[in-house]
């Protein structure tokens, strides 16, 4: 009988049933920001590719002439 009342007591011990709910939610909660990242991944690299190549386009030319530049302020 004592391994009975043994097997009982083990059945009813729920010390490690916390553990296994915290598990279970961090497991969910990666699968969930893996399906959000495969889901929106394609569309940031298309939008990153277009955003590269607006700024390889786009030219520059620093002058350091005040009369090239308006946002100088003007002398009364």
């Amino acid at each position: 009988m004592p391994f009975l009342k043994m097997l009982e007591t083990f059945r009813k011990d729920d010390d490690g049933a916390m553990t296994v709910d915290w598990v279970a939610l961090t497991a969910a909660c990666l699968g969930l920001g893996v399906a959000v990242l495969a889901a929106i991944s394609g569309g940031a690299d298309d939008v990153s590719g277009r955003i590269a190549q607006q700024v390889k386009d786009t030219s520059v030319t620093p002058s350091f002439d005040s009369a090239d530049d308006r946002s100088a302020p003007t002398t009364p």
